[in-house]
């Protein structure tokens, strides 16, 4: 999944835009995002979003839409990451288009003393469809050699 910016610049500061998905409208009416700038039709412009494609249309604007300085056509312009958006006299907005960061889960990496908890309560459960397995006892794993042949033994006798 995607994360799409609009970044513009105003008196107060910058702006940002997050465009998640359907539409966002811009001009200096009574809009989903009212900018002030006198150039500005009430509805100028307008960015449609539909998965991970992004795309503006001008809104019939008296002044225009131009992307990297091309005007906007009828059926609108794609947008990608880094491309400029001119509305009006003075509005430009960067348009940002980066992966979205996936929070990494936290995986506990199983010990020898959890497998036997696991095991326990997998066989006290009867109901379980899933097959009754041995109970072991913790015990203390102090090198990878250990590691495997605890774990090999705990293999052996399922």
């Amino acid at each position: 999944m995607l994360d799409v910016v609009l970044t513009y610049s105003t008196d107060e500061g910058s702006q940002e835009v997050l465009i998640e998905s359907g539409r966002v409208s811009f001009g200096r009416g009574d809009v989903g995002n009212r900018i002030d700038d006198d150039g500005l039709s009430r509805l100028h412009a307008t960015v449609y979003r539909e998965g991970d494609n992004v795309w503006i249309v001008d809104e019939n604007s008296t002044n225009g839409t131009f992307v990297n300085g091309a005007q906007v056509q009828g059926a609108g312009t794609p947008l990608s990451d880094g491309y400029i958006i001119r509305i009006g006299n003075h509005t430009n907005m960067r348009v940002s288009i980066t992966q979205k960061a996936v929070a990494a889960a936290s995986v506990a990496k199983p010990t020898v003393s959890d497998a036997a908890e696991s095991t326990s309560a997998a066989s006290a459960t009867s109901s379980s469809s899933l097959p009754i397995l041995p109970t072991y006892r913790s015990t203390t794993v102090s090198s990878a050699a250990a590691l495997r042949r605890a774990f090999s033994s705990m293999v052996s006798t399922w």
